[in-house]
């Protein structure tokens, strides 16, 4: 399907509204000036405010008694490296990774395709697109805000994590598919507009679940490196759901859309149950060298 120039610029502009603004009054090379202006402030703050807080210590421990020197607990014993192989078979990286991957899926869905299944496969208006995509992308900031604080919430209170970290996320999925299977089948109007709200913007409380599932789970010098990898599995899903949706609504036209919305809604449904079922990062741990 080829798009007009006019349909990509409108796409870009709900996307990143602000950048759009910058092009259109000052260039498209300002827009760039800006985001390098942005990313240097942010730098400049984290060098100043950022962190790693309590586990920076656990890291300088680790590191420390892989060389045979003090601990903080004045020990000097040796602690195993432990293997990434332990820690990617773990029921909980298995589980945290596929949850994320259904999760980056519909977010590259959303960002990519979202604006053309409005208008070509729904028939929305313009306007009417505009007020759908600000609801969408309104509930998804809440769920997300939402999300962080009911699972600091529930950590405070001495619940496990395989409830406040896996269940929670895992129900915002669960959510989320139960919507885009509904979506194609579901009359215009309003039912229309819910499952679309929910159906793309619960999902997105997983991505930060996901990251800091596999930041306990895993010991302080090997975390790096598990994060690392989750991300450059799960980040393929920003390059295969684009293409496949494309390829698509180039085959079947507007009906390709709701082909695109099914896998998705499997996907999710997928990673939801991979997130209740799975994700158990306090029995994980122990099972690991520390």
């Amino acid at each position: 399907m080829r798009w007009s120039s006019w349909g990509r610029r409108w796409a870009c502009s709900w996307r990143h509204p602000g950048l759009t603004w910058v092009m259109d009054h000052h260039g498209w090379r300002s827009a760039f000036a800006v985001v390098a202006v942005a990313g240097l402030v942010w730098a400049l703050l984290w060098v100043r405010l950022g962190g790693e807080g309590r586990y920076a210590r656990a890291q300088d421990d680790a590191s420390s008694a892989r060389a045979g020197a003090p601990t903080a607990d004045g020990t000097g014993a040796t602690v195993p490296r432990t293997p990434y192989r332990r820690i990617l078979t773990t029921r909980t990286w298995i589980g945290a990774s596929t949850a994320y991957f259904g999760a980056y899926w519909i977010t590259a869905f959303a960002l990519v395709w979202l604006p053309s299944y409005l208008r070509e496969g729904l028939g929305y208006s313009t306007a009417a697109s505009a007020r759908v995509l600000m609801l969408v992308y309104g509930l998804n900031a809440v769920v997300v805000l939402g999300q962080a604080v009911l699972t600091g919430w529930l950590l405070r209170r001495g619940t496990a994590s395989r409830w406040a970290r896996g269940r929670v996320g895992g129900a915002l999925l669960l959510m989320s598919a139960a919507a885009c299977l509904a979506l194609p089948s579901a009359p215009a109007g309003a039912a229309t507009v819910v499952l679309l709200a929910v159906g793309f913007g619960a999902a997105g409380a997983m991505t930060s679940i996901a990251v800091t599932t596999v930041a306990q789970l895993t010991p302080a010098d090997r975390r790096g490196g598990a994060l690392g990898i989750m991300n450059a599995v799960v980040t393929t899903a920003g390059l295969i759901a684009p293409t496949l949706i494309g390829h698509l609504v180039d085959t079947h036209g507007a009906d390709g859309y709701q082909y695109a919305v099914l896998i998705t809604g499997a996907l999710l449904l997928l990673g939801g149950t991979a997130a209740v079922t799975l994700i158990d990062p306090d029995r994980d741990a122990r099972l690991l060298p520390r």
